[in-house]
């Protein structure tokens, strides 16, 4: 926005070394997080917010593709996708369900609905549904306020993936 050449080469370069270590890695991982948070929430042990983080990496890779045409951030991300698309292939619809209701996972359905978007690929649209929290979403389809005391950093975020999703499918439940 503003044209700074430094402050571009920097968000590159931070890219640049996020790749790096994803490739290090050799399976899509990108995060400064160990693995083992998010594979401990499909056994049921919930703790701090793994996926958040994950979900901020991820927002900042895409705005750094989207705003500063950075193929390695694109790259980046489209292999973190994969990451979550394996990772969730085997998680049955009642254990995602426990995992969104447990911790705070940021706007995880706004993110994906933003690589469908730009992408058109199918499994970031099943990225986008599996990333629906249907405990929240359900009853407020249905007019019920489920969302007095509850934590507005986690709710809105979702309630505004849903809205996203909207805008990219036209589908009406959203």
């Amino acid at each position: 926005e503003t044209g700074d050449e430094v402050l571009k080469a920097r968000a590159c370069g931070v890219v640049k070394e996020i790749r790096r270590c994803q490739l290090t890695n050799g399976n899509g991982w990108a995060f400064p997080i160990p693995e083992k948070y998010l594979y401990q929430l499909k056994r049921g042990v919930h703790f701090w917010a793994p996926q958040y983080v994950c979900h901020k990496v991820m927002m900042g890779l895409l705005d750094v593709w989207q705003y500063l045409g950075d193929e390695t951030a694109k790259e980046t991300l489209l292999d973190c996708a994969g990451w979550f698309l394996r990772f969730t292939d085997d998680v049955p619809r009642e254990t995602m369900n426990d995992m969104m209701d447990a911790e705070e996972t940021g706007a995880m359905m706004e993110m994906w609905a933003d690589l469908y978007a730009l992408t058109g690929d199918p499994n970031h649209k099943l990225l986008m549904e599996r990333y629906e929290r249907p405990r929240l979403t359900g009853p407020l389809l249905h007019g019920v306020d489920v969302l007095t005391n509850m934590h507005a950093n986690a709710t809105v975020p979702e309630v505004h993936g849903c809205a996203r999703a909207y805008e990219v499918t036209g589908d009406e439940r959203y």
